[in-house]
């Protein structure tokens, strides 16, 4: 059992033991936002306040006087207003959790707590009618590392891309090709690109590489719109791909939309019909998605019997539900907040549970420079790819940018302080702490004085830095496991950057590599334990933890 366990086992031996009753009440143990505050805290006697309608302060001070725990897990236990039980851990429980990750190595902060459950993360899933643009960065970047939480917590996991490679988009870009082939054999007069949907200079590279004899033949109009598209949505959809390997972004699966015409889309629309959730209005088919808490009822199949998008994203999600995952997790676009209830009101009308299918929306991005934001024009078919943000910043950088705010929230990239390479720059000094800890091993070794990892005594560590960097190492486990369930990547980012702070304030406070040999290992094990943590912190975000900058 960790610490919190058995905390929490107290707590619950404590409430039994004080007569209060705390049936169906969660004994939640959580880290202090202040460090003032203790090292472990509970809200249990709040929660508890509503109710048994007693004054929660007075039901913490009784948890408190209770709670029985050995003095070498819990120095002292503490109630605070409102109603707080704090937990001050013992300096023994911190100085033995450095050879518990020595021993751990790349294991520590990994669980088994979704052994047996698999979900499937859709993620990033732009159109391809165009190279992928910085929102698409940033959603690459939340959905890879929930996939790298929930692995670290034992889920199994699927990763999924849904091509939209079906309709009037891709006719409107087969159309949009066909222009820059006309421009290519001078053939455009009396045309403009603002007569089409796709005005994007890509297209003219698409035009321009394809050869002579084929790209003659789309100026015939003999060549279908939808062929031209599908032609330019391959050759887009390979360029993703490209981007989204160099990025580090995993996908098991490009689920192609194509695939699900006719039959699937069919099968979706006759089980709503079926199961009696449609109604016939104007020629058109609705489904009574305000029978399952959505605002209006939506149109699936058009008066000219063609079916909507929606009802296509019905049977890609009805695909899914049939695979047999216990979750979908699916990650979208700020400006798809309307999809979201009626997308879970078509889930719930083919029967799945109300919370199988999960939707994190992904907020905006805006990228500044020297303060201001970066003009893009979509008018002109203008705008920054993904390519161009890698390029500019590295793989790394942008990565853990767009991890540092909550995946909902509009975000400021700001490239001045991206291209740093100054501890200004966060994810700089991070690397920084795991690349200096990786100098003073190779000081201590070139030097005799590296002993064996996890050989010393831990119990010389005593000093208040000592203890600040051991206690930010024992938050590393509930952190991953709090982030995996929260679908929060924030979280880790958050963790990295004080892990560095703790680090960095015992590298100056405390010379690791001293006179007493003793002390030195002890401390030179403690450097390795946070190297250790450091490293799987970064790489559940996907950035690298370089050895020497």
């Amino acid at each position: 059992m960790d610490v919190r366990e058995d905390i929490v086992a107290a707590i619950a031996e404590a409430l039994r033991r004080s007569g209060l009753e705390a049936d169906g009440v969660d004994i939640a143990v959580e880290r202090p936002r202040e460090a003032a505050h203790g090292d472990l805290s509970t809200p249990v006697a709040m929660s508890l306040a509503k109710k048994l309608k007693q004054n929660p302060l007075a039901i913490a001070e009784r948890i408190a006087a209770a709670v029985d725990l050995p003095r070498d897990l819990v120095a002292a236990v503490e109630a605070v207003r409102p109603g707080f039980v704090n937990f001050r851990l013992a300096l023994p429980v911190l100085q033995r959790t450095v050879p518990a990750i020595l021993a751990s190595g790349d294991r520590y902060g990994r669980s088994d707590a979704g052994k047996g459950r698999t979900i499937q993360v859709e993620y990033v899933s732009a159109n391809p009618t165009g190279p992928l643009v910085i929102v698409s960065a940033r959603a690459a970047s939340v959905g890879s590392c929930i996939l790298n939480l929930l692995d670290a917590s034992g889920y199994g996991t699927h990763a999924e891309y849904y091509v939209n490679d079906y309709g009037k988009q891709i006719e409107a870009l087969g159309e949009s090709l066909r222009f820059r082939a006309k421009e290519r054999f001078g053939q455009a007069a009396g045309e403009s690109i603002e007569q089409y949907q796709y005005p994007g200079s890509y297209l003219t590279t698409i035009a321009g590489e394809a050869d002579e004899e084929t790209a003659r033949k789309w100026l015939e109009h003999t060549v279908a719109s939808a062929e031209l598209g599908r032609y330019a949505s391959n050759q887009l959809l390979a360029s993703i791909r490209r981007d989204m390997q160099d990025f580090g972004a995993r996908f098991d699966d490009y689920f192609l939309e194509s695939t699900l015409h006719p039959r699937a889309v069919q099968a979706a629309f006759d089980r709503l019909v079926a199961g009696g959730h449609t109604y016939q209005q104007d020629g058109a088919v609705f489904f009574r998605s305000t029978a399952f808490g959505d605002d209006k009822d939506r149109v699936i199949r058009k008066a000219d019997g063609e079916p909507t998008y929606f009802l296509a994203d019905i049977a890609y999600h009805a695909d899914k539900l049939a695979r047999g995952y216990d979750r979908a997790v699916g990650l979208l676009g700020p400006d798809h907040h309307g999809h979201v209830p009626r997308m879970q009101a078509a889930m719930a009308a083919l029967g799945a549970a109300p919370d199988w299918l999960e939707i994190i929306m992904v907020g905006w991005v805006r990228l500044m420079e020297g303060g201001n934001p970066v003009s893009m024009s979509k008018r002109a078919g203008e705008f920054i790819a993904m390519r161009e943000l890698i390029d500019d910043v590295g793989v790394d950088v942008a990565k853990y940018f767009f991890l540092m705010r909550r995946a909902n929230s509009p975000l400021d990239f700001d490239l001045t302080l991206a291209r740093k390479q100054s501890d200004e720059n966060p994810v700089y000094y991070v690397q920084y702490a795991h690349a200096r800890i990786a100098s003073v091993i190779r000081f201590a070794e070139e030097r005799g004085e590296a002993a064996a990892a996890g050989k010393s005594d831990p119990s010389q560590l005593v000093a208040p830095e000592e203890r600040a960097l051991m206690l930010h190492l024992l938050h590393f486990p509930v952190t991953v496991s709090g982030a995996a369930e929260a679908r929060e990547p924030h979280r880790v980012t958050t963790y990295a950057q004080e892990l560095a702070t703790a680090f960095h304030q015992f590298y100056h406070a405390c010379r690791i590599v001293g006179e007493d040999p003793a002390l030195s290992a002890a401390r030179l094990d403690l450097a390795r334990a946070t190297k250790v943590v450091l490293k799987n912190a970064l790489d559940l975000l996907g950035v690298t933890a370089p050895s020497s900058m």
